[in-house]
């Protein structure tokens, strides 16, 4: 999945301009975290991209949070 999962963010990011990446980079990301990719897959997805690795990283610093806090209900 690695693999495939750059190849997409890397062609499509041909396609959108440098003011809109972000916005794109946040979509995929939700999309893929909803789809059940794994950490690591999207780590290896944004490498050499510093935008995407930066959404990427917000995305997994929230899915932590959310856990902890899941844990701290029961």
């Amino acid at each position: 999945m690695q693999e495939v999962s750059h190849i997409i963010w890397k062609v499509l990011s041909e396609y959108i301009s440098a003011k809109e990446q972000e916005t794109a980079a946040h979509h995929l990301v939700n999309e893929l975290i909803d789809y059940g990719i794994d950490e690591e897959d999207l780590y290896a997805m944004s490498k050499g991209n510093p935008i995407l690795r930066k959404v990427v990283t917000e995305h997994v610093e929230i899915e932590e949070e959310l856990d902890y806090d899941d844990d701290e209900e029961l």
